[in-house]
């Protein structure tokens, strides 16, 4: 029984001006001798948070560290007003803190359509996380394992005791939708996780429920392959189409997978991009 507990945390993401999907993603409380929060969810997900901690018997106030997997509006948007209710640690890769200290920044890089709804403001990144570190929670120790590719700054944490491994959104296909910044980066990624040695049980930011066994196996070489059929698709359809804008490239690839309407959007076309 794993002492890390997932929060699932429901989300309305735009994926158009006019039309907006119902999304989740999982914060991980890590109840060592300091309560830890591994992500906070976006800015409307302060209720949510209260009531989950509140039926672990703690309270939000308790929390003394923030560990943010990545960057993206759902895993920071709630950061600000954690701050002002707990004052805790802030800790992120170097890669990651710009955007988390600069929510302006990361808007002009990396827009969402919603982004100020999802993200309730700034904070100070007091902590800068590598590859290999050791974060000590009393009781509880994380090893944090640099997996870029889904961002710039992404980070997995290996709870060496429990052999629980947090992946947040290193793994592609299970996003529901092609959402990755670096092919050759994210195959790596993956390909550390492989690697990894004890992993007893698997968690993603996108289930409460976690992968376990040989699942966990089955799941990365399923993201390995799920990068090549994507390599294969942009390629093929770029071959058909000829020379043509990136937003239709995009918005072909996105009706091969099945999506109707295609959310040709920001994030979207970055992932095509990458394959070019």
């Amino acid at each position: 029984m794993s002492k890390i507990i997932p929060i699932p945390l429901n989300f309305d993401l735009a994926v158009s001006p006019e039309r907006k999907v119902t999304r989740l993603v999982c914060a991980f409380a890590v109840p060592g001798k300091d309560l830890c929060l591994i992500d906070t969810g976006t800015a409307a997900n302060e209720v949510d948070l209260v009531r989950a901690l509140a039926g672990m018997g703690r309270d939000i106030s308790e929390i003394k560290l923030v560990i943010h997997t990545h960057a993206h509006p759902d895993h920071i948007g709630c950061s600000a007003r954690l701050a002002e209710l707990a004052s805790p640690t802030f800790a992120a890769h170097p890669a990651a803190a710009r955007w988390i200290e600069n929510p302006d920044l990361h808007y002009r890089e990396r827009a969402v359509h919603n982004f100020h709804e999802m993200v309730g403001g700034a904070v100070t990144v007091n902590r800068l996380l590598r590859d290999g570190q050791i974060v000590d929670l009393g009781g509880l120790k994380l090893r944090v394992i640099y997996t870029p590719g889904h961002s710039k700054g992404s980070v997995s944490l290996f709870c060496l005791e429990e052999g629980t491994l947090i992946a947040g959104d290193a793994i592609p296909h299970l996003l529901g939708i092609p959402l990755y910044v670096d092919v050759d980066q994210s195959r790596a990624s993956l390909e550390t996780l492989l690697r990894l040695g004890g992993v007893r049980r698997l968690y993603t930011s996108l289930s409460p429920d976690p992968i376990e066994g040989d699942e966990i196996q089955t799941t990365l070489q399923e993201g390995l392959a799920y990068l090549d059929r994507m390599a294969a698709l942009v390629r093929e359809t770029r071959a058909r189409m000829g020379e043509t804008a990136l937003s239709d490239l995009t918005a072909e690839v996105l009706r091969s997978l099945g999506f109707d309407p295609p959310p040709v959007m920001p994030m979207t076309l970055q992932t095509v991009a990458a394959h070019l």
